[in-house]
C-alpha cells in the first residue's frame, strides 16, 4: 500500500514492503477517462483507489502532473486519475453527514454516499470480470468493510479508528497477501496488453473482413483504445484441460444494474477458429424453477419453441440479434437467453415467486398490473408490440418532445412500486392496451406505423376477451386506498331517479333516436387473439411482404436526448433481474448440426453454439460467424 489515509482526528498509514503489489491514491479530483469519453453523461466519483501497481503504466497517465499548481503538487505522490476498469479496490470518504448505520436520517446525503458507492461498484463489475469486489468506506474516525456481489452487500460493524485500527491493519495486510481469486477476479479471464500476439491476430483478421453491415460493430468492439483487451476461458466439459478461448474487448450489450445476471453481451474472436462470434457472459441461475440455457436448447430440436413446449418470458430488445448470412446476405432474426424460460407443463403451477422475471418495461399490460398472474403465451407475444413501440420512440420521429418522451418511458414503461411485497407496474399501459391506443404517433405513414397500429389492434380484440373482475379477484392486489369499511345508506339511495324536463323532445326525435339504436352494430363476441402465434404472425408476414418501407427513416438516438441510459436487461422493479445469482457448477455443451436446428438461421453449419458457466458463475453462450450483430441499434 503506498500513501497516508487521513481521517478526521487519526492517520492510518500502510507500510511498504516489498513484495507489496498494490497502491492506494486519491482519485476524487480526476475523473475516470474512459467514462468520459464514452458518454457526456454524470459519471460515478470515488474518493481512494487501490491499484495493482504492475499496471501502473495504465493507470497513471500523468493527467494529475499537467494541472501543476502547488496543490496538486503536494498531493502528486498520493494521487492519481480514477480509474474503474484498474481499481481493486474502491473507497469513499465522508467528513460530514451522518454515518451509514443510521438509517432513521432523513439526510439525503447519507443515502447519495451510499448510492455513489454503489454506482461505482456497479461500474467496476461492468468493465472487469469480478466474482465481488471489496469496498472502504470511511466516516470520520470509523472505518466498515463491504463485499459487494450479484446478490448484494455485505457491510461489517464500525471499526473505531482511535481504539482499535489494528482491525484495519488487518485487512490490508490480508489484502497485500490475498491471491487474484481472493480479491474477487475471474480466473477464467485474463487481461492481455496490446503488444499481446492474439492481439495482432484479431487487427489481422479484423482487416481482411469482406464489407458488411456488421464490419462496422466487429471494428467498434476491438479498435477503440479505451477499454483493454481480455483472453476468456471457456472450458470444455468433455475435457476441462482443452478450454475454448475467446478475445474480447468492448461490450455490445449490458445491463447497468448492480445485483442480479449482469448479462454482458460481446462480440468474440475465436483464438482457434479465428473466427468472429457473439459471447454471451452472465451469471448462471441455479433452482429448481430454472432451466440452464443449453438444456433449452437441446429441447428446441426440430421444432418451434411453443410447439416444443417451451415459453421465453423475456421477450426484449437485449435478447433479439440479427442475423446477415455472409455468403446469401440474407436477414433474420434469433431470439436468445433462453434460461428465464418456462416449460409449458410448468406453466400450470402458477407463479412461484413474488418478483416478475423478464425485462420490466417489456412485459405485458396484465403481468404488471394483476402480479400474481402466471404467465402465458399471450404475455410473450405481447411483449412484441411493446419492444417495437420502444423502438418507435428511440429511433423513429414521432410527435412527442424530449420532455414528453421521458414522462412517457416513465408512465407507461417504468414506473413500479411494491404494495403487500409484490412489484406492480404501470396502468396506463394496461389502460392503452385495451383501448388499441400507441404510446406516440409516427410521423411517417408508412408501412411500419400500419403494422403497429394493427397489433394494437389485435391486442385490444385480446384484452376485450379478459374477464378483468376475475383477474383482479384471482390475481390482483386490494388497492391500499380502498377501504373496506361500509358506508351508511341516506335517503338519497331509494330515491327514484331525476328525469330533467326538456321544452324541445318532440316524438320525431324519440324515433330517430330509437331507430339510431336499432341500428348499431351488434358486439362481435371476443377473440382471445394472443393464445396463439397466427394473427401476430400473419400481421408481420404480410408488413414484410408489402411495399411502403422507407429507407433510412431513422433518426438519432432519441432516448439521449432526455439522458436516459438505454434499459437492455434490467429487471423486474426496472432495476435489476428479479432472481438472485447462486454459485453453479461449470457446465459446457457444443451443439451442432440438426440438434440446434431450430435456433439457426438458415444455413446452420455456419454458426455455432456453445455454453459454460466461468468460475461457478457466469454462463457464455457462443454464436459463431461473423455475421452477428447485437447492442441497442435501430433494426434494419
Amino acid at each position: 500500500m503506498g500513501g497516508p489515509i487521513h481521517a478526521v482526528g487519526c492517520k492510518l498509514e500502510c507500510q511498504r514492503s516489498q513484495d507489496v503489489g498494490l497502491v492506494c491514491k486519491g482519485v476524487a479530483d480526476w475523473p475516470d477517462r474512459a467514462l468520459v469519453v464514452e458518454s457526456a453523461r454524470d459519471t460515478p466519483q470515488i474518493d481512494i483507489n487501490v491499484y495493482k501497481k504492475q499496471h501502473d503504466h495504465l493507470w497513471d497517465d500523468g493527467f494529475v502532473d499537467i494541472i501543476g499548481n502547488e496543490y496538486v503538487s503536494d498531493r502528486r505522490p498520493y494521487a492519481a486519475r480514477n480509474s474503474s476498469v484498474f481499481s481493486v479496490i474502491p473507497g469513499e470518504c465522508i467528513f460530514r453527514h451522518p454515518d451509514l448505520a443510521e438509517t432513521s436520517t432523513k439526510d439525503d446525503n447519507v443515502w447519495d454516499n451510499l448510492k455513489r458507492m454503489c454506482d461505482y461498484v456497479a461500474e467496476i463489475q461492468l468493465r472487469q470480470h469480478r466474482a465481488f469486489v471489496f469496498t472502504l468506506y470511511i466516516h470520520l474516525t470509523s472505518a466498515r468493510l463491504m463485499r459487494f456481489d450479484r446478490s448484494g452487500v455485505v457491510m461489517s460493524l464500525p471499526i473505531d479508528l482511535k481504539t482499535e485500527p489494528e482491525k484495519l491493519y488487518e485487512f490490508f495486510y490480508r489484502l497485500r497477501n490475498a491471491t487474484d481469486a481472493e480479491l474477487g477476479y475471474d480466473p477464467t479471464a485474463t487481461m492481455v496488453l496490446p503488444t499481446d500476439p492474439d492481439v495482432t491476430a484479431v487487427q489481422r483478421a479484423i482487416s481482411i473482413l469482406p464489407s458488411s453491415r456488421v464490419k462496422f460493430y466487429i471494428e467498434k468492439a476491438f479498435n477503440d483504445d479505451q477499454w483493454p483487451f481480455y483472453r476468456l476461458q471457456v472450458p470444455d466439459p468433455k475435457d476441462p484441460t482443452l478450454p475454448h478461448v475467446f478475445l474480447i474487448r468492448n461490450l455490445s450489450s449490458h445491463g447497468d444494474s448492480l445485483t442480479g445476471r449482469a448479462t454482458k453481451g460481446y462480440i468474440a474472436f475465436d483464438l482457434a477458429t479465428k473466427e468472429f462470434c457473439f459471447l454471451k457472459d452472465s451469471w448462471r441461475l441455479l433452482s429448481d424453477d430454472i432451466h440452464p440455457e443449453l438444456e433449452v436448447y437441446k429441447r428446441l430440436a426440430h421444432a418451434g419453441a411453443w410447439k416444443a413446449g417451451v415459453l421465453h418470458r423475456d421477450v426484449s430488445d437485449g435478447n433479439i440479434m440479427i442475423y446477415e448470412d455472409p455468403t446469401t446476405r440474407r436477414i433474420s432474426g434469433l431470439l436468445i437467453d433462453w434460461d428465464l424460460c418456462k416449460y409449458k407443463e410448468e406453466l400450470s403451477r402458477g407463479k412461484t415467486q413474488k418478483t416478475r422475471s423478464g425485462t420490466w418495461r417489456y412485459l405485458s399490460a396484465t403481468l404488471l398490473n394483476f402480479p400474481k398472474k402466471p404467465y402465458e403465451l399471450a404475455d410473450d407475444i405481447e411483449s412484441f408490440l411493446h419492444l417495437l413501440c420502444i423502438f418507435a420512440l428511440r429511433f423513429h420521429h414521432h410527435n412527442l418532445d424530449p420532455v414528453v418522451l421521458k414522462v412517457t418511458l416513465d408512465d407507461h414503461y417504468d414506473v413500479s412500486w411494491y404494495q403487500d411485497g409484490y412489484c406492480l407496474g404501470s396502468y396506463q399501459k394496461l389502460s392503452d392496451v385495451r383501448g388499441g391506443l400507441l404510446p406516440c404517433t409516427l410521423r411517417t405513414k408508412d408501412t411500419f406505423s400500419t403494422l403497429l397500429q394493427v397489433l394494437a389492434a389485435i391486442c385490444k380484440e385480446h384484452y376485450a376477451s379478459l374477464d378483468f373482475d376475475d383477474l383482479q379477484e384471482q390475481f390482483g392486489i386490494t388497492p391500499e386506498t380502498a377501504a373496506s369499511a361500509s358506508v351508511e345508506p341516506t335517503e338519497y339511495d331509494s330515491a327514484p331517479p331525476i328525469v330533467p324536463a326538456f321544452s324541445d323532445i318532440d316524438e320525431r326525435s324519440r324515433k330517430e333516436n330509437a331507430q339510431l339504436e336499432a341500428d348499431l352494430p351488434l358486439p362481435k363476441p371476443a377473440v382471445a387473439t394472443l393464445n396463439t402465434h397466427s394473427r401476430f404472425a400473419f400481421a408481420f408476414y404480410d408488413a414484410l411482404t408489402r411495399d411502403g418501407w422507407i429507407p433510412h427513416d431513422k433518426t438519432v438516438d432519441q432516448f439521449e436526448k432526455i439522458n436516459r441510459r438505454p434499459s437492455s436487461t434490467g429487471t423486474s422493479g426496472s432495476t435489476g433481474d428479479s432472481i438472485r445469482p447462486k454459485r453453479g457448477r461449470r457446465a459446457f455443451v457444443s451443439l451442432e448440426g440438426e440438434d440446434h436446428k431450430s435456433v439457426q438461421p438458415s444455413k446452420p453449419k455456419k454458426q455455432k453454439i456453445s455454453a459454460t458457466s466461468g468460475p461457478s458463475r457466469v454462463t457464455r453462450v457462443i454464436a459463431s460467424g461473423s455475421g452477428l450483430q447485437a447492442g441497442h441499434h435501430a433494426p434494419p
